[in-house]
């Protein structure tokens, strides 16, 4: 699009500035003011209202003037005489009906309502210091921008440093009776004192001699002056300094972005779309769930329609907001948000996109969104139709290259906005509203990215740069998103405690659930009391009070139990007990007589329990019934239930563990009962919505669910409408979504594609247990020892419950180590919690906070023995110890006679010299107690990063053992794995490059293979 220059539209008038010339910068506004303040005031501004009004008056501002000492003289083209219209421009023809004056009028109103004449003080303005913008009626703000538009500041420092005329472009819409004014503005701007610059008006005419003759209304007008300069020199600095980027047309990129354009072709515009286009792509629901959603955006009501198609977000607000446009604040927001939704939709794709295919009611009364369920329809299409019909390589390099730099502009004005404060921030928008619209356009871009690189994959420079752009809003804008996203779901009412399960690769699809109902029991106020660590539908915070949940709450059956003389025969036998329900009874029956299903679900749904107490027959007849649905051929299915087959009795209990993995992988079918899967699945939705209900729910949560998943041979799910085997819907080749949301399912589906399924890898194992958990964290072992390596023995495990005394949970970890003995080099890389005991202060107390990667074995493996890890890493020595002390409010006391190199949340430096970089050292461990290292412990691919200044490294906090050689015997021990140098585990941190002014940090030696024996 060719836009006309700008000097084509205006005529230029020249003002004479004096030798030495200071600013008065906003009395500029003396456009707007008038002598009188309120309808029918006379024009000599002595308050005696007019009956018969000429509808043009003349506005005298003679008295401020003279009293300011500036000068009459005026040189320029003739025109300019003409719009004065013979007048001074202190004295100046104006029209009663222009809107300028209605800003004035409201202004001045305001100052009068805030300063009456008995407040009057010089120090006044100095108040304005604290005071925004956006905190003022939005009169003030659409004059400063007004002005700024006008009489940018940079021309007016110009004119100062050169002492040459200040040119001053006057609009062409601009009415006749403003143009005095604006010549009267940009005198004052350029006009000082003969003390020096004039500071505030105001006070100088209050402190003005009884012979000045200034009037209340002279006062009113200086102080109005005085506000309009302020702020009109603070929205200079903002519009040169803070909005560079911005697409608003005064910024610094548009104009260079306009003036490029100037003279060009218009660009070729595909179609204009209508709403039928849409309907031609009906797949939405499969596509929201697997491409994911963009966001509602706020829509904060400018005009979009009516107006030519722009192909570049500065041609789109230069179109909307010609020179001379009155636009307030809020207006600025809004056209800022319409560019970067609608303005860049269109500009992207090449298409009219009318306001009413996409603006639609929000959630809340009289809101407009952008929808995103629409922008997804938008982008289909998109994809589909215009997208796949380019043709020839050129052709379709060209456009992956127009696409890329268009969301390269949108990610640099996104940034700008976002840390600057700019353009949304200063409309007077909340901090909430800003974070609404940011994470709106962020998500946005982000959908752009991944739809143009599905179609433009062979287009290498598109690939790695918005890859680029991609990593850029991940890193930059994801914790603002995610908070947005998780204030929106908290506000839908969500479980905090679920909202912490959601992983960042999970951003595309969570503005779904914004839509979506949370799982409640009773009502809406369910999770009211929830937080980040728990959830109390599913805390049991007394077991002694627990008793499991009748089907309805009025109900008030028996309870039913099978005979516990049968399971306990049965267990004693080492045989898997099943109960057959007759309709009124449980009859026992060994479970390979026939075919069985075993249930599945979580104690803290209300069906917990032992054969000794049973359940209630409510319960027993639904489970029954659902039983029979999964195995039609037979009424009298037999199934296993933990809460009808393991006795209470320790022994018997531990008797029917060791058969655990046996009664799930001999199960004809596995049958998973959740009360939030079967509330809130259907077969009436997609499945990948029934996916992410099945990750928001507590199944997926629970350690003993993991194995019971894994090990079926047949995985059923309960939904609203009936039960449904999770194989026969998650086909091998479409893994998608359940690779992130539910691992286990996605490990089953990948199991299906081999001829020869494996068994599960430990790194497998430690990705589906992630964010798990336990009742009794000493059972997270036992639940899972049917998944471990054969050579960890379910029965050692179990034996290290009776040793009274010991911490259960870190001996059970201890033990399975020393049996796993090979052990990851990198299982101590990470900050998970840690264990105490002696020798494995290196080693994990629970798996369900660990990451895969670091038991991954590609990087090779150590020996667990029974006084440490023995592994060869890349050591880098320490030139003296390092000490760390914590927060010392976190310790108890103020850390006194501790030698210490950092307060928790200080930094420390430490510099290897052969590179010369500088590295910032990060304890990984809030809670760490003081201690001293000496050395760094680094895996194998940290040694092509070290010198880096862009790569994070992880490493290992070591001290050398007392007993250990020291000094120059160093270097001859670590050569060999039977002499190995024996290290204490201190802490896991991060080593970040640090690219800020010089620093001394301490010395880092050069990385060298060592064999060490980490305790």
């Amino acid at each position: 699009m060719s836009l006309p220059k700008r000097s084509s539209l205006l005529p230029v008038a020249a003002i004479t500035i004096s030798a030495t010339v200071a600013t008065v910068a906003c009395s500029a506004y003396l456009l707007w003011a008038r002598d009188y303040r309120r309808r029918g005031s006379n024009a000599t501004g002595n308050g005696v209202a007019s009956t018969d009004r000429d509808p043009h008056v003349i506005a005298s501002w003679r008295s401020l003037v003279d009293h300011l000492g500036i000068q009459d003289t005026i040189t320029g083209r003739d025109a300019l005489t003409d719009f004065s219209m013979g007048h001074s421009p202190a004295e100046v023809s104006t029209d009663a009906a222009d809107e300028y004056d209605h800003l004035y009028e409201d202004c001045i109103r305001y100052l009068e309502d805030m300063y009456p004449p008995a407040s009057f003080a010089a120090s006044i303005p100095d108040g304005l210091a604290n005071t925004g913008l956006a905190d003022l009626p939005p009169c003030f703000g659409t004059l400063v921008n007004l002005l700024g538009d006008i009489i940018p500041w940079h021309a007016v420092a110009r004119a100062l440093s050169t002492s040459t005329p200040l040119q001053v472009c006057i609009p062409a819409n601009i009415s006749r009776s403003a143009i005095p004014y604006i010549m009267v503005v940009a005198r004052l701007a350029v006009t000082d004192d003969e003390d020096g610059p004039v500071k505030s008006i105001f006070a100088k005419a209050l402190a003005s001699s009884p012979a000045a003759r200034l009037t209340t209304d002279d006062l009113y007008r200086a102080l109005f002056v005085d506000y309009m300069s302020h702020f009109w020199r603070r929205d200079c600095v903002r519009r040169q300094m803070s909005s560079r980027r911005s697409p608003m047309p005064w910024s610094a990129m548009s104009i260079e972005e306009l003036s490029a354009a100037d003279g060009g072709t218009p660009d070729t515009i595909v179609r204009t779309l209508h709403e039928h286009d849409l309907n031609m792509y009906m797949d939405v629901d499969t596509e929201r769930w697997r491409l994911g959603c963009p966001l509602d955006v706020p829509w904060l009501g400018a005009d979009h329609d009516g107006y030519p198609f722009c192909p570049t977000l500065s041609t789109y607000t230069a179109t909307r907001l010609p020179l001379g446009t009155i636009h307030s604040l809020r207006d600025d927001a809004a056209l800022w948000v319409s560019t970067m939704t609608l303005g860049l939709l269109e500009a992207v794709t090449r298409m009219r996109i009318p306001e009413s295919i996409l603006l639609v009611p929000g959630s809340r009364e009289g809101v407009i969104v952008l929808s995103g369920l629409g922008m997804l329809r938008v982008l289909l299409f998109w994809r589909h139709h215009i997208l796949e019909a380019i043709g020839d390589d050129e052709a379709s390099l060209e456009e992956a290259r127009r696409i890329l730099h268009l969301l390269q502009r949108a990610l640099a004005v996104l940034h700008e906005d976002e840390y600057q404060k700019a353009v949304l921030a200063g409309a007077g928008l909340s901090k909430e509203q800003q974070d609404d619209v940011h994470a709106g356009v962020a998500h946005m871009l982000l959908f752009l990215c991944t739809v143009a690189l599905k179609n433009f994959m062979d287009v290498p420079e598109l690939c790695s740069l918005c890859e680029e752009i991609r990593w850029s809003l991940s890193r930059n804008f994801s914790t603002a998103l995610m908070r947005t996203l998780m204030y929106k779901l908290l506000d839908r009412g969500w479980c905090p405690k679920t909202l912490t399960y959601f992983p960042g690769e999970m951003i595309f699809i969570i503005p779904n659930l914004v839509n979506l109902p949370p799982y409640t029991r009773d009502g809406p106020e369910d999770h009211l009391l929830c937080d980040d660590n728990s959830c109390t539908l599913y805390t049991i915070t007394d077991e002694s009070t627990y008793v499991p949940r009748h089907v309805h709450p009025s109900c008030c059956c028996e309870y039913l139990k099978p005979p516990v003389g049968d399971v306990s025969y049965l267990l004693a036998q080492g045989l898997v007990p099943a109960v057959i329900f007759d309709g009124a009874t449980l009859r026992v029956v060994p479970a390979v007589e026939k075919p069985y299903v075993a249930i599945s679900h979580v104690w803290a749904e209300g069906m917990g329990s032992t054969t000794d107490d049973g359940l209630p027959t409510c319960v027993i007849e639904r489970i029954a019934k659902l039983v029979w649905c999964t195995v039609p051929a037979g009424d009298h299915v037999p199934f296993w239930m933990d809460s009808l087959c393991v006795p209470k009795a320790r022994d018997e209990r531990k008797r029917a563990i060791r058969l655990m993995a046996q009664t799930y992988r001999d199960a004809d079918k596995v049958l998973v009962i959740d009360d939030c899967i079967r509330k809130l699945c259907s077969f009436d939705s997609c499945w990948d919505e029934n996916l992410v209900r099945i990750f928001t729910s507590q199944w997926v949560r629970r350690v003993w669910t993991l194995q019971e998943g894994l090990l079926a041979r047949e995985l059923w799910f309960e939904f609203a409408d009936g039960v449904v085997c999770a194989s026969e819907e998650l086909s091998p080749e479409d893994l998608g979504i359940s690779r992130v949301l539910v691992p286990l399912l996605n490990f089953r589906a990948y199991q299906r594609r081999l001829e020869a399924p494996q068994g599960v890898r430990l790194q497998d194992l430690v990705s589906m247990i992630q964010m798990r958990s336990t009742s009794k964290p000493e059972d997270e072992l036992i639940a899972i020892s049917s998944l471990l390596p054969s050579r960890v023995e379910l029965d050692v495990l179990l034996s290290d419950s009776e040793d009274s005394g010991s911490d259960v949970v870190e001996t059970r970890m201890r033990s399975f180590l020393l049996q796993l003995r090979e052990i990851p080099r990198g299982v101590p890389f990470w900050g998970a919690p840690r264990l105490t005991m002696p020798g494995f202060t290196w080693a994990p107390r629970t798996l369900t906070a660990e990451v895969s990667r670091s038991w991954s074995t590609e990087l090779g493996v150590g020996i667990c023995t029974e006084d440490g890890l023995v592994a060869e890493y890349l050591l880098a020595k320490l030139e003296e110890p390092i000490s760390l002390l914590p927060d010392p409010s976190t310790c108890g006391g103020d850390g006194a006679g501790i030698p210490t190199d950092i307060v928790k949340g200080g930094g420390i430096f430490v510099s290897h010299e052969s590179s010369r970089t500088t590295y910032g050292l990060v304890p990984q461990k809030a809670d760490y107690a003081p201690c001293t290292f000496d050395a760094l412990l680094f895996l194998d691919g940290d040694q092509i990063m070290m010198g880096s200044t862009s790569q994070m490294m992880q490493c290992i906090a070591v001290a050398y053992d007392a007993n250990s050689v020291t000094g120059s015997d160093l270097n001859a021990v670590g050569v060999l794995a039977d002499a190995p140098l024996r290290c204490r585990y201190v802490l896991y941190c991060d080593l970040t490059p640090f690219t800020g002014r010089p620093v001394a940090g301490r010395g880092l030696g050069e990385l060298s293979k060592t064999w060490v024996r980490l305790a």
